[in-house]
């Protein structure tokens, strides 16, 4: 039965060269990489490597010549099936070609568990959180968001191939001015769908079609009790409902996507729960905050 490696056959190659070259009584220069490619031509075997001409520069001897010596010690450390014959060509490369019992092997372990064949221990289940997409939730989700998507998801499969831990979260932009901005176009359009003298629309507020959808949906009790709250508690009203119904939307679309989000977290439950302020209080205190301008600010230059 050929011997089976659980890390990829060019990092098992890799390997074998870092012991063979001290026993070949060579020394890699410091910061020097052992590279293990797929040659341009087949002839060429199926891995090769380039190390030989590096370590001639600290051997002051021809590459082909350490390439020879390299491959004296690498035929008693890299077990025969897995690699069938390792020759030299060229300046100094030492080019490797696979054993057919090692390809066999290989093509059948796919065959039999596809999903989990190439996977890798290297990440030693450290855990990792991936905050990608994250639109703003006052609109659709669109075509760059998409593309986010796309780079997001693939990454945490990528990462949980390596064995890592790795997790998706959206995280959702529902406080501040553009939400506010947000309630108050869904209270014109609400007000406009009951016939009611309508508000302006916020010159930078939202005008999408969905909008009206939005407000179509509003249950007409808790929309005419919305109306009598002062200004700012009205459109936080109108903004609560128009995005839950929109992060609602964006969870439908990314799951058709085939876009995996474990956590959706809101920003409003920063504020709400006090960290924000809890943040900007402990900041105060080790005078990393000014007034000024009618704002705080917070003082970054002086951590240059």
């Amino acid at each position: 039965m050929p011997t089976e490696k659980p890390w990829p056959i060019e990092a098992y190659l890799a390997e074998r060269l870092e012991a063979a070259i001290p026993k070949a009584g060579l020394m890699l220069p410091e910061g020097a990489r052992i590279d293990v490619e797929v040659p341009r031509e087949p002839e060429h075997g199926d891995w090769a490597t380039p190390v030989a001409l590096t370590l001639a520069k600290t051997a002051r001897r021809p590459p082909r010549q350490v390439a020879e010596t390299l491959r004296d010690v690498l035929v008693k450390e890299i077990e025969r099936d897995v690699v069938s014959s390792i020759e030299i060509a060229g300046a100094g490369f030492i080019n490797f070609r696979l054993a057919p019992a090692w390809l066999t092997a290989n093509l059948t372990r796919i065959l039999e568990n596809p999903g989990v064949y190439g996977s890798s221990p290297v990440g030693r289940g450290e855990k990792i959180l991936i905050e990608y997409v994250s639109a703003n939730p006052t609109g659709p989700l669109n075509v760059v968001n998409a593309r986010a998507a796309s780079i997001g998801d693939a990454l945490i499969r990528i990462l949980n191939a390596a064995g890592y831990e790795a997790r998706g979260e959206f995280y959702a932009n529902d406080w501040g001015l553009q939400a506010e901005l947000f309630g108050a176009s869904i209270e014109t359009r609400f007000q406009e769908r009951l016939g009611l003298p309508a508000s302006p629309l916020p010159e930078e507020g939202y005008a999408g079609a969905y909008v009206a959808e939005v407000a179509r949906t509003v249950p007409e009790q808790d929309g005419r009790s919305w109306l009598g709250l002062p200004e700012r508690e009205r459109r936080l009203r109108f903004a609560g409902w128009g995005i839950d119904r929109m992060l609602e939307r964006q969870k439908v679309d990314l799951d058709r996507f085939g876009a995996r989000m474990d956590r959706w977290f809101r920003e409003s439950e920063l504020h709400r729960g006090g960290a924000v302020e809890k943040a900007r209080a402990r900041l105060g205190e080790r005078g990393m905050t000014e007034t000024r301008d009618g704002a705080l600010w917070f003082r970054s230059t002086e951590f240059g």
